[in-house]
């Protein structure tokens, strides 16, 4: 009775270690696999992301009103004609600094300025990012 209890025990963990043997190299390969697959996707999502802030500079920048009415320092007309460019790439926002009073001159969310400015003088540091009551950083 003893031996069959021994035998049966016996065949049972050679058998779950063969098992986990198996499965466990199957589990890491797919578990690999599915992270690489993740991380590009999130590489291209990011990378696309940043294609489309980089257009959306870009036209900023080439914006003639936008430049006019901030050398002419008139921040409702210059609020107003950033508007235009507010929700896209969605969930980013823009900010425009006066080279000439050092201060945000206007900004797509309002709620930005503050950290904006404490970010160009320096006050917040490098990496730090606060998120806003809709959620936004």
């Amino acid at each position: 009775m003893l031996t069959i209890a021994g035998l049966s025990t016996a065949s049972t963990l050679l058998t779950a270690l063969l098992l986990h043997y198996n499965y466990d190299g199957k589990l890491l390969q797919e578990f690999q696999s599915k992270i690489s697959t993740e991380s590009h996707n999130v590489s291209l999502g990011l990378s696309n992301k940043l294609n489309q802030v980089t257009h959306q500079l870009k036209e900023i920048s080439l914006d003639n009103s936008i430049r006019v009415t901030l050398m002419l320092e008139v921040d409702t007309q210059l609020e107003e004609r950033l508007s235009a460019y507010q929700g896209y790439p969605e969930n980013t926002d823009f900010f425009l600094w006066s080279s000439k009073s050092k201060n945000i001159a206007a900004a797509t969310d309002p709620a930005l300025t503050g950290f904006a400015q404490a970010l160009i003088n320096g006050e917040a540091g490098e990496g730090q990012a606060i998120r806003g009551d809709a959620g936004k950083f």
